[in-house]
């Protein structure tokens, strides 16, 4: 983040990481790093999920060549 604003003329002087998706751990310190519980899991996979619907990745029509 901190190189890409710099990129763009921005340069960033304090970076605090609040959140990653639906996760939040404020009691960490720079550096620390602890092992998620099963619900975070379960949340952070929820939070993953794509819906296959709009989007399935498989083209229809046409042949290729």
């Amino acid at each position: 983040m901190r190189r890409m604003c710099a990129a763009l003329g921005h340069p960033v002087s304090r970076l605090v990481r609040t959140r990653i998706g639906p996760l939040a751990d404020r009691s960490l310190a720079p550096g620390q790093c602890r092992e998620l519980t099963p619900g975070e899991v379960r949340t952070l996979a929820a939070a993953a999920t794509i819906d296959a619907a709009p989007g399935s990745g498989h083209r229809s029509g046409g042949t290729a060549g």
